[in-house]
C-alpha cells in the first residue's frame, strides 16, 4: 500500500463510521491472517473461508479489501484461490504478478487511467479527491464502475446506484462482475 493510499484509504478513516467492519483489519490482525493463510493446510483454510463467508452470508470471496498480496506471498495466494475455484472471488491488487496471473480474479490497482495503454483485464483507478475508485477493462469504464465507501453508481445511468454490495453488482453484472461479451468467470 502506498503511503498516499494508507492515508487516504477510506476503510481506515473514522468517518466513514458505517462502513463495513470485515474491511478495517488492524496490523496485528493481518499478521495472524497471514501467518494462517501461509502455514495452513489448504484444505484447512478451505474450510475456514467458507465457514467465514457463511457467518457474512456472502457468496463472494474478498481479496485483500484492506492491504495487499506482497510478492514473496503471491505462489501460495495463488493455490488458495485455485482451491477455492468454485466460489466467486474478486478483488483489488497492486501485484502485477498476482494480477496477470489471475485477471478472472482480480482488478489491478493504478495511480492513473494513462496507465492501462493497451493492457487488458479490470483497473482500478482511486479518485481520492472524491473518495471513490473508477473501475475499467480494457481501458473503458465499466457499467457501475463508479465506487465508493458507501454507493456504487453508473455515469451514464443513474438507475444503476445502490448502496455498495457485491453481490448487487454481481447480479446486475456490473462494477468488478462487468463482463466483456464472450468473458466468463
Amino acid at each position: 500500500m502506498t503511503e498516499e493510499c494508507s492515508q487516504r484509504c477510506y476503510a481506515r478513516m473514522t468517518e466513514w463510521e458505517n462502513f463495513d467492519e470485515e474491511i478495517r483489519i488492524y496490523e496485528d490482525e493481518k499478521r495472524k491472517v497471514r501467518e494462517a493463510m501461509l502455514g495452513l493446510p489448504l484444505s484447512t483454510l478451505r474450510s475456514k473461508f467458507i465457514s467465514e463467508m457463511d457467518g457474512l452470508q456472502t457468496d463472494i470471496l474478498h481479496w485483500f479489501g484492506s492491504g495487499d498480496c506482497p510478492t514473496e506471498d503471491v505462489s501460495r495466494v495463488l493455490q488458495i484461490i485455485e482451491a477455492m475455484d468454485d466460489v466467486t472471488q474478486m478483488g483489488f491488487t497492486r501485484n502485477a504478478q498476482l494480477w496477470e496471473s489471475r485477471k478472472d480474479v482480480f482488478a489491478i490497482s493504478v495511480d492513473n487511467v494513462k496507465e492501462i495503454g493497451g493492457r487488458t483485464g479490470l483497473f482500478s483507478v482511486a479518485n481520492y479527491e472524491e473518495g471513490m475508485s473508477v473501475m475499467y477493462r480494457n481501458g473503458e469504464p465499466v457499467r457501475g464502475g463508479l465506487c465508493g465507501p458507501e454507493l456504487c453508481e453508473d455515469s451514464n445511468d443513474s438507475t444503476l446506484i445502490h448502496f455498495i454490495n457485491c453481490k448487487t453488482c454481481k447480479r446486475l453484472d456490473m462494477g468488478c462482475f462487468d463482463k466483456q461479451e464472450g468473458e466468463h468467470g
